[in-house]
């Protein structure tokens, strides 16, 4: 938890916890409550605003949820999960007579249901105030301190109806029960008291749950006829859809200012989330922060200013305040400044007219220096009610690292996207897929035409709905040469029976449950029809889109021979690729880059795994019984190489010295290969010649065979075809002419055959190299290696003495098979250098 002061200055770290959240100040604001999940589930804490120890306030068996401060406050509501039953039910069978029995990210919720709690901030003591077999939303004080305000689904229907209305409790007398206040037959959110505590504001659906939510006015009157009940909706005038916040959904809960007289709130336009403010008694709303690619959420106020975290297309999310007299904005941290050395590819706002005069808006990624046809990848959003915008989005980050690959990136809000009005919003309600798919198909060929995108390399990708459409498309286009799902819904009739929200979807978003016309949009349907190499991706927890929906396209294109891949998460929920752990949040994005590179992109191995490649090693070794080994792969590629490392065992059997990835070992006759790369720089160079006797360069050399040393070439020495004699190690000494000295000596050197008549391994013509190199260089052998060579590749650790391999992790030879022991030291002339010394 960090707090960062509007007049300036950085954040300031408050807390060290690892799963702190939801901060909420005192009305003095001398105390900070927020919660933290250390070791079990989250519990209340509070923090003096000035420093000092956390104090727990909760020890609830199932945690805590976000904390509300009474208007004095003395006390905080929050609501929590409880088990209505008691006892230990994990081993106990699970009973459904409705069908709200489980939850995303929860799983089966078993008797488990939320309720409201009342904790006292002076003694501690918590208390249950509501009770019973349903679940309570999120509490509101009344500005006296007397009463709380929340929305539930009390009716044994609800889960059939999808409805909830908003009760209010007053809590000063235990015996108090819920009493219903209104939104009898709507859907209720988030609920905020007005000043004067005679009229609440609520998020939701007044009259069904489809469509865009509403800032409802609804009176507290006490009165019978609650249906009866005006309920105005002061977000009426934007057309907009009003937004409450929830994860991939930003926005925040409402909240008064002007003394009052007005409130703020988020509605979502053209994709976006912007901040608004209307009068409590209604009229036009203004725009209070907005603009093209901002999206704003977690709206707090006080001082005349309203904060809010603001996402841009520089940063994925900055404090800021808004003066909310004067408009003026401040930002207070500087987040995307650490990603200034960053290639960020910004999103091209774009339009396209679909054939039935339908405008979508659409954006694309791609590197502006790439010229066409690229490969392009069509990205459909969730929802279906979800939108995409210009704002940096740090979920889809494989759509940099395709754009800087040389693809691009296709994004569009089809019918059924939100920040359009709710004529576009409700546009495929009972149509899935047959209303929206021209909406993604049309661009598609649009930018073909344009010469954009390469009709042979067109992928297509998407998540939740985004992965229904990716089946839809696949089963019934066979354009895309790649295609990712995720979340994926495959089959709607079954979809409807196992889904935690399977027959709100099937009776209001599917437009019934008649078997008919859910199979007629059932992707499984036309599974036949589908050739398209396919990745799919879901959490192996999701129950918003059943595990059994990607297993099922799994095993259907498997069967048909169809290349298929399904990816499960351990413990993912349905939005694993929004807040799961980061390493499934990383395997995602790399495996829809790897599989859509491979199946629609320029020719490309999958990515390097590091985990096989250690595996493997690992394996060879103990087969061979080799006590220590490295390995390293190197792959040089657009936009960045590939380098993954390995090691396994030890150095020395003796020592038991663990082998790291950054251990020297000595190469041996490889060295040879390096001295041959310097010599042909030096041919490239024309310093050196392959076929020019070597005594033109070294008049002074003498072998065996005077007609040899005539006529030997560079090129006689780095094939081995010189003939004389390399298993000469003669000891030169160890200073830097311990070459010049050895070549001195090789007229003592037998010549084995006549040259260029055959081959033979030859130690020393790799020496006479390395002085023909210190001749031409005017350096040592070994500079001349650490200058051309070492240098440049940035080998720290590379070394040509083994008096200088001793200042790292060095490895020893070993001999035997069954149990190798270390090897015998053996000698290490200097001389022997070029040949083969090494480390």
């Amino acid at each position: 938890m960090w707090r960062v002061d509007t007049a300036g200055g950085e954040p300031v770290r408050l807390t060290r916890g690892t799963g702190d959240s939801a901060p909420s100040w005192s009305p003095d604001g001398a105390t900070l409550a927020f919660l933290r999940a250390a070791d079990g589930p989250a519990q209340l804490w509070t923090l003096p605003a000035d420093g000092g120890e956390s104090v727990q306030l909760s020890t609830l068996p199932l945690g805590a949820g976000r904390p509300l401060w009474s208007s004095d406050g003395s006390k905080i509501a929050f609501t929590a999960p409880v088990d209505i039953a008691g006892g230990d039910t994990a081993r106990a069978p699970i009973v459904a007579d409705r069908l709200d029995y489980q939850s995303d990210g929860v799983g089966f919720l078993r008797t488990i249901r939320a309720h409201v709690h009342v904790l006292d901030v002076a003694t501690g003591e918590c208390r249950q105030v509501t009770e019973g077999d349903w679940h309570a939303g999120e509490p509101a004080w009344s500005p006296d301190g007397t009463r709380l305000a929340f929305a539930a689904g009390m009716e044994p229907d609800s889960d059939l109806t999808a409805r909830a209305g908003v009760y209010v409790l007053d809590v000063t007398d235990r015996r108090n029960r819920p009493t219903l206040a209104g939104f009898a037959t709507g859907l209720a959110g988030a609920v905020v008291w007005t000043a004067d505590g005679s009229t609440l504001l609520v998020v939701g659906n007044a009259d069904g749950p489809t469509g865009h939510a509403g800032l409802h006015r609804l009176p507290v009157t006490g009165a019978e006829n609650i249906p009866a009940i005006d309920l105005t909706d002061l977000a009426k005038p934007l057309d907009r859809n009003v937004m409450a916040g929830a994860a991939a959904y930003p926005g925040g809960l409402p909240r008064l200012v002007d003394g009052g007289a007005a409130v703020l709130f988020f509605a979502r336009d053209r994709g976006c989330t912007h901040l608004y403010r209307v009068g409590i008694d209604g009229g036009a709303p203004q725009l209070v922060l907005g603009g093209e690619d901002r999206v704003a959420s977690g709206l707090s106020v006080a001082g005349g200013c309203a904060a809010v975290v603001l996402s841009t297309a520089t940063s994925f999310g900055e404090v800021v305040t808004v003066d909310l007299t004067t408009g003026v904005e401040t930002v207070h941290t500087h987040h995307g400044d650490n990603f200034a050395d960053v290639e960020w590819f910004r999103r091209e706002s774009l339009e396209f007219t679909i054939s039935d005069g339908t405008v979508v808006p659409a954006w694309l990624i791609r590197d502006p220096g790439r010229t066409g046809p690229l490969p392009l990848l069509l990205d459909i959003h969730g929802g279906p009610h979800n939108a995409w915008n210009g704002v940096a989005d740090e979920v889809h980050l494989y759509h940099q690292e395709l754009a800087a690959r040389g693809w691009a990136v296709l994004l569009v809000n089809p019918r059924g996207s939100d920040g359009y009005g709710s004529a576009f919003y409700t546009a495929a309600v009972g149509a899935w897929g047959m209303a929206d798919a021209k909406d993604l198909l049309e661009p598609l060929d649009t930018l073909v035409a344009e010469g954009v995108a390469d009709p042979k390399r067109l992928a297509v990708a998407g998540y939740s709905y985004g992965g229904f459409m990716t089946c839809y498309l696949t089963s019934r286009d066979d354009r895309f040469a790649a295609a990712v799902a995720g979340g994926v819904v495959s089959d709607l009739v079954s979809m409807a029976g196992s889904s935690d929200l399977g027959h709100f979807l099937a009776a209001y978003e599917l437009g019934g449950w008649t078997g008919k016309e859910l199979a007629a949009m059932s992707p499984i349907t036309g599974v036949d029809a589908v050739h398209t190499p396919t990745l799919i991706i879901q959490g192996a927890e999701d129950v918003r889109c059943p595990i059994g929906q990607a297993e099922q396209w799994h095993a259907a294109l498997r069967t048909r021979g169809v290349p298929t891949r399904l990816v499960l998460y351990p413990g993912g929920a349905h939005l694993v690729i929004v807040n799961g752990p980061p390493s499934h949040r990383i395997d995602f994005n790399d495996r829809i880059v790897d599989w859509v590179e491979r199946h629609a992109g320029s020719p490309r191995p999958a990515r390097l795994d590091e985990n096989h490649w250690q595996r493997r090693l690992s394996a060879l070794a103990e087969r061979h019984t080799v006590p220590g080994a490295q390995l390293g792969i190197l792959r040089l590629g657009e936009p960045n190489d590939e380098l993954i490392t390995a090691a396994y065992g030890v150095l020395n059997r003796d020592t038991g010295v663990a082998t790291t990835t950054d251990s020297l070992f000595q190469i041996g006759s490889i060295s040879k290969v390096w001295t041959a790369t310097v010599a042909m720089q030096l041919v490239d160079e024309g310093r050196l010649d392959l076929d020019a006797p070597v005594v033109e360069v070294l008049p002074e050399l003498r072998l065996s065979d005077p007609e040899v040393t005539k006529q030997v070439t560079l090129r006689h020495l780095l094939t081995h075809t010189s003939g004389i004699d390399g298993d000469v190690f003669t000891d030169t000494g160890r200073g830097d002419d311990c070459l010049e000295k050895f070549v001195a000596l090789l007229g003592d050197v037998a010549q084995n055959h006549p040259l260029g008549a055959t081959w033979s391994y030859c130690n020393a013509g790799f020496t006479l190299v390395g002085r023909l190199i210190e001749k031409v260089t005017g350096k040592t052998w070994d500079e001349a290696l650490r200058e051309r060579l070492f240098t440049p590749l940035g080998l720290a650790h590379t070394v040509t003495l083994p008096e200088e391999a001793l200042l790292f992790r060095a490895a020893v030879g070993h001999v035997g098979e069954t149990e190798p022991k270390r090897a015998p030291v053996w000698v290490l002339p200097r001389s022997a250098g070029p040949s083969g010394l090494i480390t």
